[in-house]
């Protein structure tokens, strides 16, 4: 019998009324191999939304933010 996935990804808060979407299992799915790279390049993605809305918004300052990003990834490497 196969096990029931139930949906894990995104992970939301409990107030908020939606469900997760779909199923997410990175040891699974991602090659041993690679998953450091895949979970840096998530981490670099998750970091860099909020910079890219603000600054579509256009209260962001573009060098700011280029350098708070080359400041994430040097911190992480």
């Amino acid at each position: 019998m196969a096990s029931l996935k139930v949906n894990n990804f995104p992970p939301l808060p409990k107030f908020i009324p939606l469900k997760p979407c779909f199923y997410q299992n990175f040891v699974d799915e991602i090659p041993i191999d690679h998953q450091t790279l895949v979970k840096k390049i998530y981490q670099l993605w998750i970091c860099k939304s909020p910079w890219s809305s603000s600054s579509w918004v256009g209260k962001g300052n573009k060098s700011v933010t280029a350098k708070y990003k080359v400041e994430w990834i040097v911190k992480h490497k």
